[in-house]
C-alpha cells in the first residue's frame, strides 16, 4: 500500500437479519440471547412450543423452557439495499446493495458476519476487494458483542451489537481506482426489538454528524470507531463531497426464533 493518513468514518445503514436477540439479564449483567429449549423429562417446562402461552401440568404439552442460547446456530443471510462509509472531509464510498452472512455463536459474545457491499464507487471509481468482482466490497469476518447502549437496569434499554475484526486489524480493505482504503477500528450498531421472541433483527447504524457514528461506546464502556487509512499518494487529489448525514439502509433476514433480553 501507498503512504496513508488516519481519516474519521462513519457507516450509514441499518443490517436486519434474522434471530433477534434477547435478554431479560439482571441489573448487573449484559443482554444475552435465550431460546426456546425442549426440556427432559418430558413435561417439566413451562411452556407449550415457542414459549408464549404456559403449558397445563401434566397436560403434555408444558415440554419448554426460556433459556440462555441461540438455537442450533444456523447460518442466517441477509440482503438489503445499500450503505455508505462516510469519511470527514474526503466523501463518501457510495454501495448500492448490499448482504451478509452470518451466525450466532454464544448468547452474548458469537455473532460471527462477513457483509457483502455491490455497485459501490468512490469519485467515479469502481470500488472492490481483493478477488472480488468489480464495484464490490466483502468485509473481513466480524464478531459481533453485545452491550447496553442507555438504559441499563430500567424498562426500557437501548442495546447495540459492536463489531469488531475477528482477527487482524482491518474490518474491510478495498481500493476504488487509484484509491486504496483500508477500514480499522469497531462500529456499533442499534439492536431492536429486545424482550420479545422474533425471527428477525434490526440492526441500525446511523450518523449523528458526517463522519461520526451515533454511537461510538457501551454504557460506561470505552470509545469504540471507525478509522479509514486512505492513500495520501494517488494519482488524482480528492474532492470533498457532499453527504447527507440522516441515511439509513436496511438488509433483511430470517432466521431462529430467539430473543434478546436486556
Amino acid at each position: 500500500m501507498k503512504r496513508f493518513v488516519m481519516i474519521g468514518a462513519c457507516f450509514a445503514a441499518t443490517l436486519t437479519t434474522g434471530a433477534v436477540m434477547t435478554a431479560t439479564a439482571d441489573a448487573g449483567g449484559s443482554p444475552a440471547l435465550y431460546e426456546c429449549a425442549k426440556v427432559k423429562p418430558k413435561g417439566t417446562g413451562r411452556y407449550n412450543k415457542g414459549c408464549l402461552v404456559e403449558g397445563k401440568h401434566g397436560s403434555g404439552e408444558n415440554d419448554y423452557e426460556v433459556q440462555e442460547g441461540f438455537g442450533k446456530g444456523k447460518l442466517f443471510k441477509a440482503k438489503g439495499t445499500g450503505a455508505n462509509l462516510e469519511v470527514t472531509g474526503v466523501g463518501g464510498v457510495g454501495c448500492l446493495k448490499s448482504s451478509a452472512v452470518g451466525k450466532f455463536t454464544s448468547p452474548t459474545s458469537g455473532a460471527d458476519v462477513v457483509a457483502t457491499f455491490g455497485d459501490c464507487e468512490f469519485n467515479g471509481h469502481k470500488c472492490e476487494s481483493a478477488g472480488a468482482a468489480s464495484g464490490t466490497i466483502v468485509t473481513d469476518t466480524l464478531k459481533g458483542v453485545v452491550g447496553y447502549l442507555a438504559g441499563k437496569g430500567t424498562l426500557d434499554p437501548k442495546v447495540g451489537t459492536d463489531f469488531t475484526p475477528e482477527t487482524g486489524p482491518f474490518l474491510a480493505s478495498f481500493s476504488c481506482g487509484p484509491y486504496e482504503f483500508d477500514v480499522e477500528g469497531a462500529v456499533i450498531g442499534e439492536v431492536s426489538p429486545v424482550n420479545k421472541f422474533s425471527k428477525e433483527a434490526v440492526f441500525t447504524f446511523r450518523q449523528k454528524a458526517i463522519g461520526v457514528q451515533e454511537w461510538e461506546s457501551f454504557e460506561e464502556g470505552p470509545e469504540q470507531t471507525l478509522q479509514v487509512y486512505l492513500c495520501q499518494s494517488c494519482e488524482n487529489p480528492l474532492t470533498e463531497q457532499e453527504i447527507s448525514g440522516d441515511e439509513e439502509l436496511e438488509i433483511k433476514a430470517k432466521t431462529e426464533d430467539l430473543e434478546l433480553k436486556a
